[in-house]
Parts: C-alpha cells; sequence; structure tokens
C-alpha cells in the first residue's frame, strides 16, 4: 500500500515537470520567453554592433 502510494506520488511528480518543461518549451519557441542562449547571441550581436560603431567614427575623423 504504501509502495503503491509513494510510485504514485513519483509518477504525478514526474508528469508535472514533463508538462512544465514541454510548457517552457514551447513559450521559447513561440517567443513568448528567451532562452539563455538567445539571450547570449542577443548580447553578442549588441556589442559587435557597439565596437563596429565605434570603430566607423574613428574611421570618419581619421585622414587616409
Amino acid at each position: 500500500m504504501i509502495k503503491d502510494t509513494f510510485a504514485t506520488g513519483i509518477i504525478a511528480i514526474t508528469l508535472i515537470c514533463s508538462i512544465l518543461t514541454l510548457q517552457s518549451i514551447l513559450s521559447i519557441m513561440n517567443g513568448e520567453r528567451k532562452s539563455p542562449a538567445m539571450l547570449a547571441v542577443a548580447s553578442a550581436e549588441a556589442e559587435h554592433e557597439e565596437k563596429t560603431t565605434q570603430l566607423l567614427r574613428v574611421l570618419a575623423q581619421t585622414d587616409l
């Protein structure tokens, strides 16, 4: 009896975690949330854009 209750509890917890994981994956795919990888890429792109802008400013001030 106790083993059955314990097994049912573990199955319920596993099911809940699976549903939450699936919900997170779907929200990331739909663009509602940003994954850490997507945030890292966006950060790297912003940093690259900033450095490019600084380089263009320096080149604009330099007589070549």
